[in-house]
C-alpha cells in the first residue's frame, strides 16, 4: 500500500498514449535480406525483456518492506516508463517497413509484440497506482504472455543473428561479401576491401577506365571514410 500512495500522483497520460498509439503507415519495401536485417538491428527481442524485467521491478514492490520502497517507487515507475518508450520508438520504426510475402508471419509478430508490449506497461502502471488490483494485474499477465509467445516465434523466424562480423556490416551497407575480399590482396582488411571494391566497381577495360569522373570513382574514393584502418586487424 506504501507504494501505491508514493505513485498515486503519478499520471498514467504517457502510457496510455503510447497503448493507444496507432500502427504507422508501412511504406518502405525491404527484400528479405533487409528485413532480416532490419529485425536484428531492432533488437525487439531484447528491448521487450527490458521492458518486462521493468515492469516486474515495478510490481515487486508489492511485496517489498516499506523500509525499502521510499523512492523505489517513483524511480522503478519511471524505469518501466522509460522502457516503455524505448520499447514503442523501436518497434515503431520496423513497423514502417513493408517486408516480402515470405516475411509476413514476422510482420505480424511484430504487430502483436508491440500492441501487447505496450499495454502491457501501461497496465503495470495502473495496476501499482490504483492498489495492485488483482484483475489489472491479471489482464497485464495476459498481455505480456502474449508478448512473449509472439517474441519467441519472432525469434524462431528469424534464427541465430549474424550480424557482428565487419564482413557481413560492410555486405550490408555497400554489397561486398566475405569471400570477394581476398587475403593476398593486401596488408589489412581496409586494403582488402578497397581492392575488392576496386575489382567490383571499377573494371580495367570500357568506359570506366577511361573515364575517371564515372559514378564508380567517388564512391571508391569514399571508401576509406567506411572503413576505419586504425581498428582493422591484419
Amino acid at each position: 500500500m506504501a507504494a501505491s500512495k508514493a505513485l498515486s500522483h503519478i499520471e498514467l497520460s504517457d502510457w496510455i498514449s503510447l497503448a493507444q498509439n496507432k500502427s504507422p503507415t508501412r511504406f518502405i519495401f525491404a527484400t528479405t535480406t533487409q528485413w532480416e536485417s532490419i529485425l536484428a538491428d531492432a533488437n525487439l527481442i531484447g528491448i521487450w525483456i527490458d521492458l518486462h524485467s521493468a515492469g516486474l521491478a515495478l510490481i515487486s514492490l508489492h511485496t517489498e518492506p516499506i523500509q525499502v520502497i521510499g523512492k523505489s517507487a517513483v524511480r522503478r515507475a519511471n524505469e518501466l516508463l522509460e522502457k516503455s518508450r524505448a520499447f514503442a520508438a523501436a518497434t515503431t520504426e520496423v513497423r514502417r517497413f513493408y517486408p516480402p510475402k515470405d516475411s509476413l508471419k514476422g510482420s505480424n509478430l511484430v504487430d502483436k509484440l508491440a500492441i501487447n508490449g505496450l499495454r502491457f506497461g501501461r497496465l503495470v502502471a495502473q495496476c501499482a497506482k490504483e492498489g495492485w488490483d488483482e484483475s489489472t494485474w491479471a489482464n497485464a499477465k495476459r498481455h505480456a504472455q502474449i508478448s512473449d509467445a509472439s517474441a519467441r516465434q519472432l525469434e524462431q523466424e528469424l534464427g541465430p543473428p549474424n550480424i557482428g562480423d565487419p564482413e557481413d556490416r560492410i555486405y550490408r551497407a555497400i554489397g561486398i561479401r566475405e569471400d570477394e575480399l581476398e587475403t593476398g590482396t593486401g596488408l589489412t582488411f581496409a586494403a582488402r576491401l578497397a581492392a575488392a571494391w576496386e575489382k567490383i566497381h571499377m573494371p580495367t577495360k570500357g568506359a570506366y577506365a577511361s573515364n575517371p569522373s564515372t559514378s564508380s570513382t567517388p564512391r571508391l574514393h569514399s571508401l576509406p571514410k567506411l572503413v576505419s584502418t586504425s581498428s582493422c586487424c591484419c
